[in-house]
């Protein structure tokens, strides 16, 4: 857990062997001076950090069995591969040149101790407005302090940059000032601001620049599961960034993790342009540049680097290759080759990087590559297991082969080049083509016949229905005429039927798209424009062909021009061809659109006139009864009526379970009938139900098969519904990258998957990553939907939860209030999604003081969901909110009935181990804690903790650090508990600076808790 110290080190260490024991205690006072620590190895940490982090990780390994030491290593330091290097290579020397690494660290220790002492030693001056509040780091060429206004202005926290002393010569002095010069004319969001500049008192020049809270990139992506096509858009971003710089005349020649934080929020920002060279010929720069050690980071050094040639912009394009390389696939390009090693050298000059798709299969270092070569260095790089690092992008080993094969192999080849005029020529370029990717696009570079290829990849839905239609109509029309039963007028219409579909996609030829790729959006758009104004076509020709359009255009996510085209179908067939089946599929089609535009009134009166249709057929199929009861089942989900859902689930299984149809009804069955169990409260059918669709779905289906996405996409749902929400995040991503790469990051299923995402990342307490995919997910809905779609309202739901969590309760209101303001105009106040809105509200309305408000819409909310039915839905939530809003009013009898109910029915419900269950035992614990009952609140609190802890590890959580504050807090009361308190308050402030941030007023308040607890102990 982030928030348990490791144990200091005890003067007694007890080795395996005795030779390991002597040899630990030799090298007690050093080890960490050996690794050669510097700000780049160790995050930003302190320096006195560094060395204890280093010391212990030595003393730890010594400890390990030799044939078990290095995979531990590589667990440890999985992200700080140059710490795991140079701890292999402190490990690796062997005991009788022991004097050797005492002689490399007394030179550390005489270059190193003075800067710490003076670097530590400063820690509470003042320099210019602001104080110097503790050490974050020594890096390239200063020390660099985390400060804070101390004018009394107001409070502003920044990273503060100075000169190492020993680097204080007139020469270095020019280049730091230039330094600041340079970040001056930087002002871009992914890039460290500078705020102020000037000289310290002793002539020392420093400048202050922004403070970012953050994790290296590669450390961030690992924690947070991020998939790879989530690694690569956080890369475009980056590699704006440094376009950005370079087109101000500046390189940053030390491109690598630790110089690109990714903040809370999920945006990267680069650091340290402390050894960026202008592009401009400045004699003096030049000369500058000829008196120094060539600056820079070797495991990301570009070869020109490495041979003291001239820095161009593709040197930092030669980087953003490696970084990428590294995010991607969990390992360095290059094979046996240890930090700052004459092999690492040899390698970035002669050898070629490994393919990504092989790389993932290291496992453990390379042999050494002859027999008496004991000397050759391990594999630089985390080295962790395949089986690791496609868990950490959230799928399996072959599934992340597959996705690192092909286009982006290249991308990555080509960024890695030897030679600078041969990569990429600007990061901009790099940048286009990683888009290119992520969209499905042609790369740069390929042939005409590629380029090809991926336009038919691309679009291969409306080709493919475009292709039937001309298959069945011409390929029919053809055999009629081959067989002369066919009359010429019938021939000449086929005939028109064919010239149309072929003048619809003369747009993709070359000579006509002029090198431009033509969108399946233009396709379609093209095709709806010319049917209207067809001569050639009669009217149920046409009536069939708009039809067909119609149902692309849905399956697109474009409803608008779908129910245009469906409608006007629909009027052509009802007076040529309304007693048929094929009039009820084009009503059945149009219901399904008009329930994407959110008209569910007019969809169910079309779906069920449809169903009367059909039943009235004499020779209708099961395929016609299973479509209809489909979309009714469909138009049920969106009314929130989940029995009704039931029922019509439960009649397409009945009728296709056993039967000779395509798969695909059955797996549409199987999704509506987990869909019923899900909002019936019934998660485990549910997930029975969704995990059978999945194997039905995965039956010779491809790496990115929609169906399989769709059924991950639910099984999460009902996942999350048991309280494993780190399950239903790794479904909903895989089921994300599946969406974004085949359907594109705007269509409705995307934006709905990406909507769940969200609603796991809250769970999980991560609300930063929460926040910012259901605000992506809103704002491309408003775009598509316009501010009134009921979809919005859907979204707004749980962005209102996820501000309401992360304190923003202003945001809040207004979110609610307009999702409250969509779903009454449109369904009115007694729809359920109206009555969620309303029990949120009522929850913002108590956190905000308004108690008499909250009190009121909840009572409403509770009217609605009525107590009969309580032990049947989530109905206990409304129950446990108003039990608060009536301990915050004092009645403290109300509160501890209805909260006792609440938790009654969340434990039925979902168990012990859930995430309502704990809060409903949080809640009572209040309550009893209120009346007196300290006993009973300790009991409920000790029991909120352990709900947590059953379905998240450890109790890592927000909620959980707030049920330990108040426990802690209670025990802290009693001398012989106080300690236990304590510790509690320690946990609960350590998570919610990691969850919460440090400034936030939860994160205060529990700071302050332990301060005063801490001070009790002392006295």
């Amino acid at each position: 857990m982030a928030f348990f110290r490791r144990p200091e080190l005890q003067g007694n260490w007890r080795c395996a062997g005795s030779a390991r024991t002597h040899r630990a205690a030799r090298l007690d006072t050093c080890a960490c001076l050996a690794a050669g620590i510097d700000a780049g190895s160790t995050g930003r940490l302190s320096v006195d950090e560094q060395w204890q982090r280093v010391r212990i990780l030595f003393h730890e390994a010594l400890e390990q069995p030799e044939a078990e030491r290095d995979v531990w290593l590589q667990r440890e330091c999985a992200h700080d591969p140059p710490l795991l290097s140079r701890l292999r290579e402190l490990l690796d020397m062997p005991l009788a040149t022991s004097s050797v690494l005492a002689d490399r660290a007394t030179a550390l220790l005489g270059r190193l101790l003075p800067e710490a002492t003076e670097a530590e030693s400063a820690i509470g001056d003042r320099v210019g407005v602001y104080r110097l509040l503790r050490l974050l780091g020594v890096g390239g060429m200063g020390r660099v302090y985390l400060a804070e206004r101390a004018d009394g202005e107001f409070r502003h926290q920044v990273a503060l940059k100075f000169l190492r002393s020993e680097f204080s010569t007139p020469e270095l002095r020019q280049r730091f000032l230039r330094e600041r010069e340079t970040l001056a004319r930087l002002t871009h969001p992914n890039i460290a601001q500078l705020h102020d500049g000037g000289v310290g008192a002793d002539g020392t020049p420093y400048f202050t620049l922004e403070f970012i809270a953050g994790e290296p990139i590669t450390r961030w992506c690992d924690e947070h599961a991020i998939d790879v096509r989530g690694r690569i858009r956080l890369i475009v971003k980056v590699c704006e960034a440094v376009d950005y710089a370079h087109r101000n005349l500046v390189v940053h020649r030390d491109l690598k993790p630790s110089n690109i934080l990714v903040t809370n929020a999920g945006e990267p920002k680069l650091l340290d342009f402390g050894i960026a060279k202008l592009l401009e010929q400045d004699a003096a720069a030049d000369a500058l540049t000829g008196t120094q050690n060539r600056l820079m980071t070797p495991e990301f050094a570009a070869p020109e680097q490495v041979l003291g040639e001239p820095i161009t912009t593709a040197t930092d394009v030669y980087a953003l290759g490696v970084l990428i390389y590294f995010l991607l696939c969990g390992h360095m390009p290059y094979r046996r080759v240890a930090a700052g090693s004459s092999g690492l050298i040899k390698a970035i000059l002669e050898e070629n990087p490994e393919p990504l798709s092989r790389a993932i299969e290291r496992t453990s270092p390379a042999e050494p590559a002859s027999g008496n070569d004991q000397d050759a260095p391990p594999q630089f790089g985390t080295d962790a297991s395949a089986q690791a690092i496609a868990a950490a992008r959230g799928v399996s080993p072959q599934a992340l082969k597959r996705v690192l094969r092909g286009d982006i192999e290249r991308i990555i080849q080509r960024a890695l080049s030897k030679t600078p005029d041969t990569r990429y020529p600007t990061a901009s370029a790099l940048a286009e083509d990683l888009r290119a990717w992520l969209d499905g696009r042609a790369i740069s570079g390929g042939s005409r016949r590629y380029r090809l290829r991926k336009f038919v990849r691309r679009y291969w839905l409306p080709l493919a229905a475009a292709a039937t239609i001309l298959l069945v109509l011409v390929g029919s029309g053809a055999v009629v005429v081959w067989q002369a039963r066919q009359t010429e007028h019938e021939a000449r219409t086929t005939l028109a039927v064919k010239d149309f579909l072929f003048g619809l996609f003369t747009a993709v030829d070359p000579r006509e798209a002029k090198g431009r790729e033509v969108s399946a959006h233009e396709l379609l758009d093209r095709g709806a424009e010319r049917i209207g104004r067809n001569r050639n076509l009669d009217q149920m020709q046409k009536a069939e062909i708009g039809a067909t359009l119609g149902r692309i255009y849905y399956q697109l996510g474009l409803y608008d021009q779908a129910d245009k085209l469906q409608a006007d179908a629909i009027k052509v067939l009802a007076t040529n061809d309304a007693q048929t089946s094929l009039f009820a599929q084009a009503q059945v089609e149009r219901a399904d659109t008009l329930a994407g535009l959110g008209d569910l009134k007019s969809a169910a009166t079309l779906a069920d006139d449809a169903r009367t249709r059909v039943d009235a057929l004499p020779n209708a199929s099961i395929v016609d009864l299973a479509r209809v009861l489909r979309t009714q089942a469909r138009i049920a989900s969106d009314q929130r009526d989940f029995a009704a859902l039931k029922r019509y689930a439960d009649a397409v299984l009945a009728l296709v379970r056993n039967a000779e149809v395509d798969p695909r009804l059955l797996y549409d069955a199987l999704l509506d009938a987990g869909a019923a169990s899900w909002g019936l409260s019934k998660p485990e059918e549910a997930e029975s139900y969704f995990r059978e669709a999945l194997a039905v779905a995965s039956r010779d289906a491809g790496p990115d098969d929609l169906d399989v996405a769709n059924a991950r996409a639910n099984l999460g749902m009902a996942l999350q519904g048991q309280s494993r929400f780190a399950e239903a995040r790794q479904m909903k991503q895989q089921a994300l990258t599946t969406d974004e790469k085949m359907l594109g990051p705007d269509h409705p299923v995307t934006l709905s998957v990406r909507r769940d995402l969200g609603l796991a990342y809250f769970h999980l307490g991560l609300y930063p990553q929460a926040r910012a995919a259901l605000e992506q997910t809103l704002a491309a809905q408003r775009r598509k939907l316009g501010d009134e779609h009921p979809t919005l309202a859907g979204t707004e739901i749980n962005l209102g939860l996820v501000l309401i969590d992360s304190g923003d309760l202003v945001e809040a209101d207004r979110i609610l209030t307009e999702a409250l303001d969509i779903f009454q105009k449109k369904y009115g106040r007694d729809y359920q999604g109206t009555q969620i809105v309303l029990g949120n509200l009522g929850l913002m309305h108590m956190l905000q003081g308004n108690l008499e408000r909250a009190e009121n819409e909840l009572a409403e909310v509770m009217d609605k969901e009525n107590k009969p039915g309580l032990a049947a839905h989530d109905g206990f939530i409304t129950f446990y909110r108003l039990g608060e809003v009536k301990r915050r009013r004092g009645d403290t009898k109300a509160a501890i009935e209805l909260e006792s109910d609440a938790l009654a029915a969340a434990q039925k419900i979902h168990g012990e181990n859930s995430r309502y269950t704990a809060m409903a035992h949080h809640l009572l614990a209040l309550a009893l804690r209120d009346q007196g009952d300290t006993a009973g609140a300790e009991r409920e609190l000790h029991a909120a903790l352990a709900s947590y802890a059953g379905y998240i590890p450890q109790a890592e959580h927000p909620l959980a650090a707030t049920s330990r504050y108040e426990l802690g807090l209670l025990l802290i009361q009693r001398d012989a508990d106080r300690p236990e308190g304590i510790r509690l308050l320690t946990e609960a402030t350590a998570l919610r600076e990691k969850f919460l941030g440090p400034d936030e007023p939860r994160t205060k308040q529990a700071r302050d808790a332990l301060s005063k607890a801490q001070n009790l102990k002392k006295h």
